[in-house]
């Protein structure tokens, strides 16, 4: 039997499809990643896969994903490293999982199942994203050392803050809780994070950022906990009325939904 193979075209397949398994792991991840680079990992996938396919050794193939995600999860912490590759391996399998079935099943074309297997994974980011509660107001406790704070935290799915290092999330708290909580000694001891910021009408800026113990958020028997969570001071009061003292990032929010998982 003969076969024809066209390396040119296998790379601009792979190239197109690495790319946006690529981004889309970043969405997920909520991380800041350029096209730029999302698109040179996608190349240096690519060619680690025709290079194993060129040298005959098919049992090699996977190590191009491998690549592409080091490439672009490269000089992030060893959780977050982690997580993006984890992340990275799920959108591959669901990803292929439709293509799968669209080609057997449906029989669709190769490139009409790729863009549709593409809009069925982002179709399943977005709902799973409009599933957060938007408006919804939990009991948060946080703990620092031997300190406890009990308040009421607004979960906003408008809330995109992120640590820049670690891609982590990040909660907005009245700093007069932080300061009883941790106090000005410990903060100073801890050490700020600066967390970068942009609201609607006014300039970009800077908030300072503390990392606590744990925190615990509850919503009608559902609880879910967060270990060295990120939290954001605000000097003032993040509502005018007092209801609440913080809001919530909504990965927390999420996380809560889904029965009290724990988030490392």
């Amino acid at each position: 039997m003969y076969y024809e193979f066209y390396i040119d075209q296998f790379f601009a397949e792979h190239l197109l499809t690495g790319y946006f398994l690529l981004s889309s792991a970043v969405l997920w991840q909520k991380k800041t990643v350029s096209g730029i680079r999302i698109l040179l990992g996608s190349a240096a996938g690519s060619a680690v896969m025709s290079a194993m396919i060129c040298a005959r050794m098919p049992r090699l193939y996977p190590l191009g994903m491998a690549a592409a995600g080091a490439f672009v999860f490269a000089g992030k912490r060893q959780g977050g490293f982690l997580r993006g590759m984890g992340t990275l391996l799920a959108v591959t399998v669901c990803f292929g999982g439709v293509l799968e079935t669209l080609v057997s099943v449906w029989h669709l074309p190769g490139a009409a199942a790729m863009a549709l297997s593409a809009a069925a994974v982002r179709y399943a980011y977005r709902y799973m994203e409009s599933r957060i509660k938007q408006g919804g107001v939990a009991e948060v406790q946080l703990f620092c050392g031997d300190k406890t704070e009990r308040i009421s935290g607004l979960i906003d799915s408008g809330n995109r803050l992120a640590e820049p290092l670690t891609g982590r999330p990040v909660s907005i708290v009245d700093g007069a809780v932080l300061r009883r909580l941790a106090g000005e000694g410990r903060i100073k001891e801890r050490g700020c994070l600066l967390i970068p910021y942009h609201s609607i009408g006014t300039e970009k800026g800077w908030l300072c950022a503390v990392v606590i113990d744990r925190m615990q958020i509850r919503t009608k028997g559902s609880t879910a906990e967060i270990r060295d969570p990120v939290l954001a001071i605000y000097n003032g009061q993040v509502s005018a009325g007092g209801q609440y003292q913080m809001i919530i990032h909504p990965v927390h929010a999420a996380l809560e939904k889904r029965g009290g998982r724990r988030f490392v």
